[in-house]
């Protein structure tokens, strides 16, 4: 080995930055802080979260207040959007984490999955405080009515009753054939 030379790439690291399994990606050291589940767990609290948030906007009692909410939240296909660190927070969990038995929560010792993670915490919060005041200032719609008829037709039979039938005449031929 020639005197100053530096072993570089994949499986070659140094103390402050540790070689990393995926190419061109580097790992946090975190000894101090979450472990890769605790990551994991995070990313599913947010992903709750928003989910919840979004049943919450679907139930606002305004349309244009929907919409502006909505609006807010983006396309998936724009990269700048929360919807799309959304789903990239879930493509994350779904494809490299729970796509293995046991699931690879290993996956998020990569520092950009822990700051998408991160990311997506601060966009709900955000995102609960538009809805907050949403719902503040037009309300909510009231959640949908289950009536049931007194009186009202039970489940039909027929078809039960009419194969139940057909299978006791089947035992009685079989019984007389044998």
């Amino acid at each position: 080995m020639f005197h100053g030379a530096r072993l570089s790439g994949p499986g070659f690291g140094n103390l402050f930055r540790p070689a990393s399994p995926v190419l061109g990606s580097r790992i946090r050291n975190y000894t101090l802080g979450a472990s890769d589940f605790e990551w994991y767990q995070k990313a599913k609290t947010a992903i709750a979260a928003y989910d919840d948030l979004v049943r919450r906007t679907n139930a606002l009692a305004s349309v244009s207040a929907r919409r502006a909410v909505f609006d807010w939240i983006g396309s998936p296909s724009n990269p700048t959007s929360p919807a799309y660190r959304y789903r990239s927070v879930v493509s994350d969990i779904q494809t490299d984490v729970e796509a293995y038995t046991p699931p690879n929560y290993g996956a998020y010792a990569v520092e950009r999955r822990q700051d998408r993670v991160t990311d997506l915490e601060r966009i709900v919060e955000e995102f609960k405080n538009k809805v907050r005041a949403s719902e503040r200032e037009v309300g909510q719609l009231p959640p949908p009515e289950i009536r049931t008829v007194p009186g009202a037709p039970g489940p039909d039979l027929t078809l039960p009753i009419v194969g139940a039938g057909v299978a006791v005449a089947v035992a009685i031929v079989l019984t007389q054939i044998l």
